[in-house]
């Protein structure tokens, strides 16, 4: 109960951030229990999520979720948009996330790119980093005629203006 407690808190916050209605699909239930085997659903770990099937409401969720794993690095966020990449197991299409601090599964971002135009893929940690060096190279490119220390100033306050909002 406890971590399907902390998945629903994420997705909640996830979903303040996105501002628009999403309707949960999948979680411990039913469907996931049948599969036979004990997987991050059964665990309460992940949630399953439909939100606007159009590119443009995938793309405002990904933004979503991106800025909720940039902004809270203690949390171990796996995602994968399973409607433009489903899992074998799929039963329609939908948007999957986990919140297991063990698990090195792999992240799935159809619209969100790294630094390079790459679609965002890879471990938790990977994407983490990723993210952050996506808006290291936004910061440096947005105040590119500015000292390095405003640009240290600007990137602390953002930091710190995350932290609060936890």
């Amino acid at each position: 109960y406890n971590n399907l407690a902390k998945t629903l808190h994420v997705i909640a916050r996830i979903k303040k951030i996105y501002g628009g209605p999403i309707q949960l699909t999948g979680g411990d239930d039913a469907y996931h229990r049948v599969l036979g085997y004990e997987s991050d659903h059964t665990k309460g770990y992940s949630i399953d999520f439909i939100a606007g099937k159009s590119d443009d409401s995938q793309l405002q969720v990904e933004d979503a979720i991106a800025q909720f794993i940039f902004e809270n690095p203690d949390i171990n966020v796996t995602y994968i948009n399973e409607y433009k990449k489903p899992s074998k197991k799929a039963s329609g299409d939908h948007h999957h996330i986990s919140i297991n601090p063990t698990s090195t599964d792999g992240c799935y971002f159809h619209f969100i790119t790294d630094k390079d135009g790459n679609k965002l893929s890879g471990t938790a940690a990977t994407v983490r980093q990723k993210l952050n060096e996506v808006y290291d190279d936004h910061i440096e490119k947005k105040y590119q005629n500015i000292d390095p220390i405003t640009i240290n100033v600007k990137k602390s306050r953002w930091f710190n203006r995350s932290k609060k909002r936890n």
